[in-house]
């Protein structure tokens, strides 16, 4: 079994695309799929369900996809720890962020770090908060950037910044020209918000709480480009950060007045495990950025 065939094989899986995934590994659609052919006889099961040309995994796909990313990541361990004992900055490193670091903080950050650090690839996922922890957990990243919520045995991390929330409503919406808005008129206000799945939503259900808070929320979205779709487009306003909407001129922003509602975005990494030069340079290179 040739490593290869692994790495093909979880590309494949996580795009369930073959043209797709052969793309994004810089070879042809009919060399992936020989390749997963190939280790499909080796292991004499079928590991995709293939429906012209979207594919799903079947059941040894599934079983074979837990361990097949569990001995590639001790690999790539493996070959940064070699990199440490040499000395040398490189290897690959792996970030998974909130969409909206990647609006215009991410790619500036990646870019500078770049340029520092040629010999280092980079593999970046954006995703919600849960998904981004569930990666960091499973070793599937090697940092997260993502909101910083209460203390964590699992994680170490470090404050990049905190921003207010603000209400935001479309250009058009009754209250966009507002100056602030009161606390208490927020339930009087139909609203648009993230999934209680999601961490955001939980500091801001917590904030109602403590504010005596009846919020009125009408709809809830996963997707943050979503949500500000939503918010643009109807009557509905939102609670979010400006970093959130600094790239959608046809929103508005009211200050909330009264006890103001942050959130903490930071950087977070497994309190137990190595951590490879790559990430420790990251970390560094967004300490001086911050």
């Amino acid at each position: 079994m040739e490593l290869r065939h692994i790495r093909y094989f979880i590309r494949a899986a996580e795009l369930l695309h073959f043209t797709n995934a052969a793309e994004s590994l810089y070879i042809s659609q009919p060399t992936l799929s020989t390749h997963i052919h190939q280790l499909e006889e080796e292991l004499g099961l079928t590991l995709f369900d293939r429906i012209g040309r979207h594919v799903t995994l079947t059941e040894a796909g599934k079983v074979f996809l837990e361990h097949a990313e569990r001995a590639l990541q001790e690999i790539d361990r493996g070959a940064e720890r070699i990199a440490d004992l040499k000395g040398l900055v490189s290897g690959k490193l792996r970030l998974s962020a909130l969409s909206v670091f990647g609006q215009e903080l991410l790619p500036n950050w990646i870019a500078t770090f770049h340029s520092i650090y040629p010999n280092i690839s980079i593999d970046l996922k954006t995703g919600n908060s849960d998904r981004i922890e569930s990666d960091l957990q499973s070793g599937r990243i090697d940092l997260a950037m993502t909101y910083m919520t209460e203390s964590n045995e699992t994680f170490l991390s470090r404050q990049l910044f905190v921003e207010p929330i603000y209400l935001v409503v479309a250009k058009q919406h009754h209250l966009s020209s507002k100056t602030e808005i009161g606390l208490q008129d927020l339930s009087n206000i139909p609203l648009a918000l993230g999934s209680r799945r999601l961490a955001v939503r939980r500091i801001i259900d917590a904030f109602f709480f403590e504010n005596n808070i009846s919020a009125n929320v009408l709809i809830e979205a996963d997707d943050l480009l979503s949500l500000l779709g939503i918010v643009a487009a109807g009557n509905v306003g939102s609670l979010l950060s400006r970093m959130a909407v600094s790239k959608h001129p046809d929103l508005s922003l009211v200050p909330l007045d009264g006890k103001q509602l942050c959130i903490n975005y930071g950087i977070l990494w497994l309190k137990q495990g190595h951590l490879s030069s790559a990430a420790k340079a990251f970390l560094t290179h967004i300490q001086s950025q911050t």
